[in-house]
């Protein structure tokens, strides 16, 4: 931290110093008395010349400066006289407004001056020689506005007996005027710019060595403009220069000659303003110093392929159109948009068509762009080669039945086909899956038949055997009780294993009407009490207080609530509620029943709705174990819904049925 702030504190103080110097160099400079080198001498020569030609036509009425030698059309030469008197007249008035010019003239007798009580002192006579140049400015103007074949048709008559004393101050007020401006003040100000621009310069980049690029770029300012982009900072400093440059050199001349102070002569302190102008134009410029310096050391401290890889907008650019034909590489054959393949495509072409057509650059884009082609053409016919592979290896796997070497993978074009593998690969190990599960469910279905057909069939054969060895009509009544009852538990198995064949395989009549769901499940208490009050359980039933009717069959759901109480009755705990919802959802009917199990609930919600897969593994429990799978058929054969819940000790089976429309 302290680093940074003696950094700050560096550049602040250069910054203000070589500022400071700067406007002192202008002062200096102002101080000069400017001179004349020969090109403003001649320039002035000029001017005085064309101003004669004025001067001859005020005191010498039939005086015209030009004539034609050969007949012009009357338009043509009026629009050549006028511009002739135009420009004769400019001369005359931007001259006679200038407060470092003065002359005299006269034409027999008669004389005119640009001021009265003339002193030669501090003035300088220019005299006119009647140098034939009077003649080339003159026709160089007229050579230029009109060609030179205009020109050369046309006759320049020098004054005749006319007499003109040019005189010009001297040292040179600096007016902001026309004689002003064309005094060496370039060459005054010039050595002061060089040491301004370059010293300064030399000094910064000794300091920005000096310190360390990490502290340098940690600092306030700083630390925000090394993070642009190469080209956007260079755009900055570009145009940054450019204005800034402009500025202070037009600022500097514009005080040397006074202009400045003269624009502006109704503003108090002029003066002091525009040197603060100057001294914050500079110390804007050394800031643009210090910010492109501490830049560009950045650039290389953290290496120059990085910053050109990471910093640069054109390399960035690159790094797109790469990964554009890479993903268009990588689009696969058989799907995908076609027309978004060939947006892409196209704007590729017309991007590169663009740059293609840059003079110079444009060639040597061509090759890195035919080099470029060319090594990405073998790198993607390498990859696709072995994609190619792949997708193929994958095929004879799968028909080898070697399902789990068969794993995702990246296969560019071809990953359509590979991807259609991959869903065959899931549709044989799921199907292989299901015919185990289905082979294991048969084995079990036939041990559980089995157990249940084998405890009624044992126990009516052995009291048939009781009742043959014994003649006492008590035990041979008892005994046949007992029949009957074995009897009844087989007949019961059988009806229902017959019911749910049937409404497994659809082949099932339902004889629907309305009925009122909650009369329904209330009359099936009602004929289950007696099992429920011998464990103490007692029933809270829940429902809309309007009637709630469905169309349905009305002796198979009451199959379904029946199941559902007989199940509550047998594993239900003990001095415990059982809890019934009848919800009206509109286009639904939900029924909720929830009671809490004596049995630990440690099986799977889905299997225990499968037929003969009882909670009760023990089977000492008499029944089925058709209940719930009779349940689950008897509802879905009437568009309703069964599902199992399981939390803890708490087991909720709800049954959902569409209202039809009425």
């Amino acid at each position: 931290m302290q680093k940074k702030r003696i950094f700050f504190l560096v550049v602040t103080l250069f910054t203000l110093v070589c500022s400071a110097f700067s406007v002192y160099g202008l002062m200096n400079a102002q101080s000069i008395e400017p001179t004349y080198d020969e090109q403003a001498k001649d320039e002035l020569q000029n001017s005085f010349e064309l101003f004669s030609y004025y001067v001859a036509e005020q005191l010498d009425p039939n005086y015209k400066p030009i004539s034609f030698k050969d007949p012009v059309d009357a338009e043509e030469a009026k629009r050549i006289e006028d511009f002739v008197q135009n420009r004769i007249y400019a001369t005359y008035t931007t001259m006679n407004q200038d407060s470092n010019f003065y002359y005299e003239a006269e034409y027999k007798g008669k004389t005119i001056t640009s001021a009265e009580n003339f002193s030669s002192k501090h003035w300088t006579l220019f005299e006119n020689n009647e140098d034939p140049r009077i003649q080339n400015a003159l026709y160089s103007e007229i050579a230029w506005n009109f060609g030179t074949e205009t020109a050369k048709n046309i006759q320049i008559h020098e004054p005749k007996n006319v007499k003109v004393a040019f005189y010009v101050h001297d040292p040179v007020i600096r007016n902001g005027k026309y004689i002003a401006h064309l005094s060496n003040i370039d060459a005054l100000i010039l050595p002061q710019m060089i040491f301004g621009f370059f010293l300064p310069l030399a000094l910064a980049v000794l300091i920005v060595l000096i310190f360390k690029n990490k502290v340098e770029c940690e600092t306030v300012f700083f630390k925000d403009f090394i993070k642009w982009k190469f080209e956007p900072a260079f755009l900055f400093s570009t145009i940054g220069y450019l204005l800034l440059c402009m500025g202070i050199f037009s600022l500097s001349l514009a005080c040397m000659n006074r202009e400045f102070y003269m624009t502006f002569e109704t503003i108090k302190g002029i003066v002091p303003i525009s040197y603060i102008l100057y001294f914050c134009l500079w110390m804007l410029l050394y800031w643009m110093y210090w910010l492109d310096l501490v830049y560009i050391k950045r650039m290389f401290a953290e290496g120059f392929l990085r910053f050109v890889k990471k910093d640069t907008l054109l390399f960035t650019f690159i790094r797109w159109v790469h990964k554009k034909v890479k993903e268009l590489m990588e689009y696969s054959l058989f799907e995908g948009n076609s027309a978004t393949k060939l947006v892409l495509l196209f704007g590729l072409f017309v991007l590169v068509t663009i740059f293609f057509n840059i003079p110079v650059l444009g060639w040597f884009l061509m090759m890195a762009c035919l080099i470029y082609g060319l090594i990405q053409g073998k790198k993607y016919y390498n990859r696709l080669h072995k994609q190619y592979d792949i997708t193929l290896e994958a095929t004879k796997k799968l028909a080898e039945g070697r399902f789990d070497e068969v794993l995702p993978y990246p296969v560019g074009p071809f990953q359509s086909i590979y991807n259609s593998l991959l869903q065959v690969k899931t549709g044989f190990e799921k199907a292989l899956q299901e015919g185990i599960q289905s082979q294991n469910m048969k084995t079990e279905l036939i041990s559980n038949v089995s157990h249940d057909l084998k405890t009624p069939l044992t126990g009516i054969k052995t009291y048939v055997e009781l009742v043959e060895s014994t003649d006492d009509p008590k035990k041979i009544k008892e005994y046949a009780k007992k029949i009957e009852g074995y009897t009844n538990r087989l007949d019961r198995l059988v009806v229902d294993l017959f019911d749910v064949s049937k409404a497994n395989s659809g082949n099932i009549e339902l004889e629907k009407q309305m009925i009122d769901i909650t009369s329904l499940i209330e009359q099936v208490n009602a004929e289950h009490i007696d099992a429920l009050q011998k464990k103490n359980i007692s029933i809270v039933l829940k429902h809309p207080d309007h009637p709630v009717f469905l169309d349905l069959d009305p002796n198979k759901t009451m199959r379904i609530f029946e199941n559902l109480t007989n199940n509550i009755a047998k594993y239900s705990h003990d001095h415990t509620r059982v809890f019934m919802d009848i919800e009206d959802q509109g286009d639904l009917v939900k029924i909720t029943y929830r009671n809490t199990s004596s049995l630990p609930l440690d099986f799977n919600p889905d299997e225990i709705v499968e037929r003969f897969v009882r909670g009760d593994k023990s089977r000492h429990e008499i029944g089925s174990g058709l209940g719930l799978a009779i349940v689950k058929s008897f509802t879905e054969v009437q568009n309703g819904t069964f599902k199992i819940e399981i939390d803890g000790d708490l087991f909720k089976a709800i049954v959902t049925f569409k209202k039809e429309n009425e």
